[in-house]
């Protein structure tokens, strides 16, 4: 007998080759999972991953898709590798680790148990809530950073703060259109009363006290750190709105939204890399 007939040979990639597939898939079409236990997964993860620990899934495989490609990984690797044998055995079709784990991850992470801020939209909600709660998010966080324009008193970070508002008001046109075509009625009219502004992309609530603290933030580096830390906890929200929502239509809606997040990040990273090119 052959011993890879017995342990199977791994498909191992890079945490660089997994950020470049993570970036172009849609996320309907891969399974993210994170083997850590679920203590480590809170701590921080990657955003769109599923907590699904190394013994929990060796207990029943039902919770991933067969036929989806799987990409697995844990702090450093040993137990991604673990997982991956045993999906191999019951005959997942396309399965890969991430090497060297989470700690090999130079990136942007999310961080929170996986209902975290669930709560905000039941499982059974309909399309047209949905829609209303991506909205009343993006206008929370086009009034976080209005806010944090008129609190500081320097122009250069005014006009980054506007910037990014108006970003944010993109972003809200985007779910307008998309509302008034889905479902043929007047674009979306200030849905976000229901949370009076507050709420922001992840599920967080606007914080005057948070804003006062940022105000004397002398670092723009800093700056659009806080903004791509907002866009990450929003792509992992709608991953897990998306798993938990009963309609299809709901599911796809939220997925979208992940992928829609992808975009948001990489225009934001590309405003921070520009910024450093010109001032370092």
């Amino acid at each position: 007998m052959k011993w890879d007939q017995i342990i199977p040979e791994v498909k191992v990639i890079t945490a660089e080759e997994a950020k470049a597939i993570l970036h172009t898939v849609d996320s309907s079409t891969l399974q993210l999972v994170d083997v850590r236990q679920i203590k480590e997964y809170n701590i921080n993860h990657l955003p769109g991953a599923l907590p699904l620990p190394l013994l929990t899934l060796t207990d029943g495989g039902e919770h991933l898709d067969k036929h989806k490609p799987v990409l697995l990984y844990s702090q450093t690797g040993d137990r991604s590798l673990m997982a991956a044998r045993w999906l191999h055995s019951h005959k997942f079709e396309d399965v890969a680790v991430i090497k060297g784990g989470i700690e090999a991850w130079n990136g942007l992470k999310a961080f929170g148990h996986f209902e975290l801020n669930l709560n905000l939209l039941p499982p059974d909600a309909d399309f047209p809530d949905a829609v209303s709660l991506a909205y009343a998010m993006e206008e929370g966080l086009r009034q976080f950073y209005i806010q944090l324009a008129k609190e500081t008193d320097d122009e250069l970070y005014k006009e980054l703060y506007r910037e990014l508002a108006q970003y944010e008001i993109l972003h809200m046109q985007e779910l307008a259109r998309k509302y008034h075509i889905e479902l043929g009625h007047t674009p979306v009219q200030k849905t976000e009363n229901r949370f009076q502004g507050q709420l922001m992309e992840g599920g967080g609530f606007l914080n005057m006290s948070l804003i006062r603290s940022l105000v004397h933030m002398n670092n723009i580096s800093k700056v659009f750190s806080l903004s791509l830390a907002f866009e990450t906890q929003a792509l992992d929200f709608y991953y897990r709105l998306s798993l938990q929502a009963e309609s299809l239509e709901v599911k796809r809606f939220f997925e979208e939204m992940a992928d829609s997040e992808r975009i948001h990040l990489a225009y934001v990273s590309k405003k921070l890399d520009d910024y450093l090119e010109n001032n370092l």
